[in-house]
């Protein structure tokens, strides 16, 4: 097992070693100038993904090495179904400002590869505009299943930096609703119901979330 450990820190620092190699590049000409510009802008990438997931630790080494962000793919596999809505929001995101940042950057007589870096940007913005959105209205479609008209919640953007753990006391959202306590899961898109020896120990959301009538 230290082995394993062992060859597995060896092969990151060679592969971080590399990288920056790349990245040392940027202020040269032709492929290798190219290169540096590319592997800057996915470092930066990747050190605004682990932000944003709450992670400084991934944050740093994808800054260092990019695939090492590739282990935020975890909290995306375990919550398929959100990640299927936001999808097409990042990738048109990312399609169009790529497209538009390339096109402005040709005009200006700039290097057109730095509108990598723009689409990577407007890609995580807008699926964080649609994350809030669409979990606003997936979380009101299911209360409304049990009755509420109104709950607590978190923003998206702080549900990204807190991923749900069994026992932890902050939630994405909190609805109670005759006398029945239930907390948002971005995993199955649901409210889970839990005991009352539970939700004593739940610090509520600081938002509240009033759902629109239904027509």
């Amino acid at each position: 097992m230290l082995w394993l450990l062992a060859c597995a820190v060896v092969a990151w620092l060679a592969g971080a070693a590399g990288w920056l190699w790349f990245c040392a590049g940027l202020r040269h000409q032709g492929a290798r100038g190219r290169a540096g510009r590319i592997a800057v802008q996915l470092s930066g990438f990747a050190l605004l993904a682990g932000t944003m997931a709450g992670s400084p630790l991934i944050a740093l080494a994808g800054a260092a090495f990019p695939p090492s962000a590739l282990f935020l793919m975890g909290r995306i596999l375990r919550a398929p179904a959100l990640a299927a809505e936001l999808a097409p929001w990042a990738l048109g995101g990312f399609l169009l400002a790529g497209l538009g940042g390339l096109l402005f950057l040709k005009w200006r007589g700039a290097r057109p590869v730095w509108a990598l870096g723009v689409a990577l940007l407007a890609g995580t913005l807008a699926m964080v505009v649609a994350g809030e959105l669409t979990s606003r209205r997936a979380m009101c479609a299911e209360a409304a299943k049990h009755g509420a008209t109104a709950f607590m919640r978190n923003s998206f953007s702080w549900s990204l930096r807190h991923p749900r753990r069994e026992y932890n006391f902050e939630v994405h959202a909190l609805s109670q609703q005759d006398d029945v306590t239930r907390v948002w899961s971005y995993q199955h898109m649901r409210w889970d119901v839990i005991p009352p020896t539970v939700s004593q120990n739940i610090d509520a959301p600081p938002h509240r979330m009033v759902c629109p009538r239904q027509p």
